[in-house]
């Protein structure tokens, strides 16, 4: 019963992990683990719970405390054999990875791979010898046949290389104009080539979205408000306008 309180004090006194309390159905648990504890502290306090000592019942619980103590060392063998097992196994897969690593690594397994890629090229195994370290000695000169050099297309709009698969998104310097008069610029405009179509943004003032008046390919030097010839356009700026004056010349331009 919970509200013996000699009890609960004994059962306080075992491992949190091996008694818990059950408050709807107001019922203790003990796992295998604390009751070999627990009936030794019983019987320590066997005077308080039974008004006294009963000799008729010392044998049978001088039993009880028999098995539960072997079913407790049963236990315990049983999980450190559980966990050697699982040791044995970790060690064996750890070996074996070394194992794996090692020839993974291993110098002469890359020169067999180089040597394979090389007979796949065409340069034929008998012309290939290890202890020249010269190409045209080895004869590999005369049978390379050089690869084609392939770049990929350029986007119109923007001048970054195109997407193979047809979606490709432009990035664009561009100018807005807000209904409430707000103006600003960005150097991060999307064009959306399928669907022919830019991505609007918001005004920082009045929060309606509006799209580019103004877009077109972002100066790879570095300034974002350069017209085609390179020559930098103050009114397009947003620095310059907070600034007063051509910010380009904090960049030495």
């Amino acid at each position: 019963t919970p509200f013996n309180h000699t009890v609960v004090s004994i059962l306080r006194n075992l491992t949190p992990v091996n008694r818990s309390f059950d408050w709807n159905k107001k019922l203790w648990a003990v796992r295998v683990e604390g009751v070999y504890d627990l009936l030794q502290q019983l019987v320590e306090d066997e005077d308080v719970l039974s008004g006294g000592p009963r000799e008729e019942d010392l044998p049978k619980l001088n039993v009880i405390l028999s098995q539960v103590s072997d079913e407790d060392e049963r236990i315990r063998a049983q999980r450190a054999e559980n966990q050697l097992s699982r040791d044995e196994q970790f060690e064996a897969a750890l070996a074996e990875q070394k194992k794996l690593d090692a020839a993974a690594y291993c110098p002469e397994a890359k020169r067999r791979r180089v040597d394979n890629s090389f007979a796949g090229q065409g340069f034929g195994l008998s012309s290939f010898s290890r202890d020249s370290s010269s190409f045209a000695a080895r004869g590999v000169g005369s049978s390379f046949v050089a690869q084609p050099s392939f770049s990929r297309p350029t986007c119109p709009k923007c001048g970054d290389r195109d997407d193979e698969s047809g979606e490709h998104i432009c990035r664009l310097f561009g100018k807005f104009q807000c209904q409430c008069g707000q103006c600003w610029t960005s150097a991060r405009v999307w064009y959306y080539r399928s669907r022919d179509s830019y991505e609007s943004q918001s005004c920082r003032r009045c929060g309606q979205e509006s799209k580019p008046i103004e877009a077109r390919p972002r100066d790879r030097s570095g300034a974002m408000c350069s017209n085609n010839q390179g020559a930098h356009q103050q009114s397009l700026c947003g620095m310059c306008r907070k600034l007063g004056y051509n910010c380009m010349a904090l960049r030495g331009g």
